[in-house]
Parts: C-alpha cells; structure tokens; sequence
C-alpha cells in the first residue's frame, strides 16, 4: 500500500537534488531561454524563435509571470512534474515488484536528468502519462483531449495526433469518434496558424529539416554518419548503449503478450504509437536517441499490461538489469552556480552571447539567435533556410556589439561548432581580432564549458 508513496518521495529526492546540482543540459539553453522570454511578455514565432509548439512557454511562462524567473526554479518545477508523472505511471500497476521496475525505468540516468531539468520533457511525461493512463481504461474523450495538450510540448508535423486519430478507430471502432478527432486535430492546427501565422511552420518543422541538411553540408556528420543508411544504424546502436536495460523491458514485456496471447485492442495501440514515435523522429530529421523517452511510458504501459503472467524470479532478473543502469550513472554533479554574466559586463550595453541562456540575462541583445549559434530566425529572406551561417556572421561583423560573449562550442571546430563553416569561422576570428579584445576566459562548472568575454575596441 505504501509502496507507492515511498517510491514517489525517493524519486523526488533524487530529482531534486538533480534539479539543484546537475550541470546544465544543451536541450536547457534554448527550453529555458524561450520561457523566459514568454514570461516577460514577448510572443513566440514572432517575438522569439522558438522550434516547439508553445505549451511549454505558457505554461512556465505563466508561472514565471508571478514568480521571479530562474534556472533553479524552473528545473525545481520540472522535478515536481517528473515526480507526478511517475505517480501517476505507478497507478498502472498493483504488485510491488512492478512498482519497483517502474520506479527503476524512471531512475535511470538519462530519463531522470531529462524529465528533472529540462522543462521542454517535464511537461511532455506528464501529459503523457495521463494520456496513457486514459487510454488503458477506455477513456476516450480524456485521452484525447490530454493527448492534445500532450502535442502542444512536441513539433507541429507530430505523429502523435494523427495516431490518436487511428487509435479511436482501432480502439473504438466508432466512426464517428474517428471523424471527432481528426476534427480536434485539425482545429488545432488551424489555432496554432491563427495565433501564430506562418511563422509556426517555419519554426517548428522547416527549422529541423534545413538544420540537418546544414549539418551534413558543413561536415558536422562525418561520411559514415551523413549516410542514411549508416546514420540509422549508428543512432540505433547509441540506443541501445544508452537503454539497453529498458529494451529488455520491452523484449520481456513482449515476450508475455505474445506468449500469453493478450490481444486487447490497447495492446495494438501501444505498438502502433511506438512504431509512430521511432518513424517521426527519423522522417522529420530528428531521429536522436534523447528523442526516444516519449516511449519509455508506452514501454511501461506495455509491462503493466503483462506483468500479472511474469514471474517473481524474472521481475527479480529486470529489477538486477535496471539497477546495473543505475550504478553506471554518467550524470556530472556540481555544488557551482551559473556565473552571472552580468558580474563581468554591463547588460544594458548592446551585446550577444551564443549561449542562450547567457543571452537572456543582457538587455539589448538578437534574441533570434537563442538556438545556440545557428538560428536566425525572422529575416524573410532566410525562413526558407533558419541555419546560415553566412548571416550569422553578418550579424556579428556588423551587429557593432560592444561585448560578445562566445562559448566554447563556437571555439572547439568539432561537432556542432561545424555549423559555422571554416570561411565564416576565419572572417569572424579576423574580425574579433581587429575590433576586439579578450576580456576574459574562465570556465563555467556548471555549463562545464569555457566562455569567452570579447570587449570591442575604444
């Protein structure tokens, strides 16, 4: 009986103490710029970039509104959020070692530093877990009108509307039901064009499209990875590096429905989201392992449904599997706060910083370029194409910032820093070399990276 309630306070512990001093994640620099942007009033797509549907933004962004806006309080809320939807996960099941695998799956290491911090996630597993919980018990009017909510945290080519749409049918078998929400859905998106206008494709979709296509042009991907093919089986074989346990959830979990034939219609639904959530994310060039724990609740789902025809000697086997996860954990812990940028420059003063989270924190800034380096956003000549680099650097030569503050990604030329190309790298450095002086390098143990303070020139 107390299960439950033990393993939700244990959980929140845990997230908390993420919340306060696990480093800062990369996914955090644009979730937590873009609502702290709506707190203060400016309006996404138009206002800001923003790749995501604006679920998130209002609703930490409400908060926010009341509240002094912070890193620590958003990820503290994220962490409440991530406790309530494994409260609510636990109500799936009755039997105390299912419990406790549930509780595990929701501990491992990069489940819980995402639904802890990142609020983009925190929302999502929520709703998800409500919409999940509606759709086991045949609640299908809940289910669909969470599941909206539920697409609102995701992208705006989502399958995960459209396969609520399938579900009414298969579930259902009603028509009518089917036609209802195929209407909701579409509704939805005519809202989302009203509020918004067009904006909210560019943004959402064709952002993540051209960002992939830039990415392979400027030799982000190397030859193996930029192959469709290989990048496929490469991101594969990361997942199952970073979720092997929870795979053999799932392989269990599906053992049990086969073996013991349990061919309820919700049993069809589960597979046929997962299979919706792993094609989504590789047709919309998106396709990363992060982007998988949306199915973690469905995998769950899955063990709840079988975990009465499990035996304790196997449920003790996923117990030893999962805790393994556990002990192996690679979540990089500091005591060390965000260096407030404003200590060391003056953030009335036009500036820019690639960081955005740094960038929130100065008064006169681009705020369309929060996703990190690359994002321009609003310029109509470039909505067709959000990363270019060649603008990126216009802004910078011709931006006359009196600080920039560029961080280490700029500087390392690896990975991501390739979304810069060489030429426009070069032209940048010569610039900040004839206009600028470095203020000051130090490293920021809680972005764990170091950071660049450039003062332009008297």
């Amino acid at each position: 009986m107390y299960y439950k309630y033990i393993l939700t306070t244990l959980f929140f512990l845990y997230s908390f103490i993420l919340a306060l001093y696990s480093n800062i994640h990369t996914d955090e620099y644009w979730s937590y710029a873009t609502i702290y942007y709506y707190s203060k009033g400016l309006i996404p797509y138009i206002d800001y970039f923003n790749h995501r549907l604006p679920i998130v933004d209002i609703f930490y962004g409400s908060v926010f509104k009341l509240l002094e806006i912070s890193l620590v309080k958003a990820r503290i809320i994220s962490a409440i959020l991530a406790t309530f939807s494994l409260y609510l996960t636990l109500k799936l099941v009755k039997d105390k070692y299912d419990k406790i695998i549930i509780f595990l799956i929701y501990c491992q290491p990069l489940h819980v530093a995402m639904l802890s911090t990142v609020t983009t996630y925190a929302l999502s597993g929520v709703l998800n877990s409500a919409a999940i919980i509606f759709l086991l018990r045949n609640y299908f009017k809940k289910y669909l009108f969470i599941n909206v909510f539920f697409y609102l945290t995701r992208y705006l080519l989502d399958f995960s509307i459209i396969v609520s749409s399938a579900i009414s049918l298969v579930v259902y078998k009603s028509r009518q039901k089917f036609i209802i929400s195929i209407t909701i859905s579409l509704i939805t998106i005519i809202c989302l064009y009203i509020l918004f206008g067009e904006n909210v494709y560019w943004h959402t979709f064709n952002f993540n499209k051209n960002s992939f296509q830039y990415m392979q042009l400027n030799g982000v991907f190397d030859d193996y990875y930029s192959d469709k093919i290989n990048k496929f089986l490469l991101l594969r074989k990361l997942e199952l590096y970073g979720w092997y346990n929870i795979y053999f959830v799932f392989i269990v979990a599906t053992y049990f429905i086969y073996k013991n034939k349990i061919y309820k219609e919700s049993v069809f639904s589960i597979y046929a989201i997962l299979l919706a959530i792993y094609s989504f994310y590789y047709i919309t060039f998106n396709d990363y392992p992060i982007t998988k724990i949306y199915a973690i609740p469905f995998i769950i789902a899955l063990w709840a449904i079988s975990g009465e025809y499990i035996s304790k000697k196997i449920k003790f086997t996923v117990i030893l599997t999962l805790t393994i996860g556990l002990i192996n954990q690679n979540i990089k812990i500091t005591t060390d706060q965000l260096t407030d940028i404003c200590n060391k420059i003056d953030c009335s003063s036009k500036s820019f910083a690639t960081n955005p989270i740094l960038n929130t924190s100065i008064n006169n800034s681009n705020r369309n370029f929060i996703m990190e380096l690359y994002s321009l956003a609003h310029n109509d000549p470039i909505k067709y194409l959000l990363y270019n680099s060649e603008l990126f650097t216009k802004e910078i030569v011709t931006g006359n910032y009196k600080y920039l503050i560029l961080d280490q990604r700029f500087h390392s030329r690896e990975n991501m820093s390739k979304m810069i190309g060489d030429y426009q790298y070069k032209e940048i450095i010569n610039y900040l070399n004839s206009e600028y002086k470095i203020r000051e390098i130090y490293f920021d143990k809680k972005l764990d990276q170091s950071v660049y303070i450039y003062k332009k020139n008297d």
